[in-house]
């Protein structure tokens, strides 16, 4: 494979809220109140997010693109607040942002099916979060903090994966532990889990 798909590249450079909403990518200001209008306001966007920039919101989001322009591209988000995180994993892209605001960021993408891909995280008070939601479900972070939305079925699948922040999500690294990540990494059909199974 070429270097130039071998190799991370970042979508339009390395997209942080830095750049998309004019958000802190530290988090908020401890000493700013909640919804203050002295949050700063939107100073860059790239063409795909523009329509969906809407001004400050407490997350700090970076998108990264393994493989860009190739058919085994792979789309990732880390969404981080107040020293925490999680990431986000899909083998379909690009994704646009639907939501950014104050205590919501969102972004979707279709399936190869036509079906809407989506995650969204909440914060109640915009110093931390507790769960994403993906795909329609609810899924808490104390029970992993990465997840891969795979495609290479008709329904699509989430998969949690249960590492914890020191791990890091480091996908090469961590398919030497979980089977469902080298799995995902090679593009095969991963196997669904009662946990995966859509509700009835």
């Amino acid at each position: 494979m070429p270097a130039a798909t071998s190799t991370r590249s970042i979508v339009a450079t390395l997209l942080s809220l830095a750049l998309i909403a004019g958000c802190n990518p530290n988090g908020p200001d401890p000493n700013r109140e909640p919804g203050s209008p002295s949050d700063p306001a939107p100073t860059n966007s790239t063409p795909q997010h523009a329509a969906a920039v809407s001004g400050y919101t407490a997350f700090a989001i970076a998108e990264e693109v393994v493989g860009l322009g190739t058919a085994e591209a792979r789309h990732g988000f880390t969404i981080q607040l107040v020293g925490q995180r999680c990431t986000v994993w899909a083998d379909v892209g690009p994704w646009k942002f639907d939501e950014l605001s104050p205590k919501t960021a969102s972004a979707s993408c279709p399936s190869r099916e036509g079906q809407k891909l989506q995650w969204k995280c909440t914060t109640p008070d915009e110093r931390g979060f507790s769960s994403i939601e993906i795909c329609e479900r609810e899924y808490l972070l104390s029970q992993g903090r990465l997840f891969l939305i795979s495609t290479q079925s008709t329904t699509p699948q989430v998969i949690q994966i249960p590492v914890t922040d020191a791990e890091g999500a480091e996908l090469e690294v961590l398919a030497t532990r979980f089977p469902e990540v080298a799995q995902f990494l090679s593009r095969q059909r991963l196997a669904p889990t009662a946990k995966e199974s859509p509700n009835p």
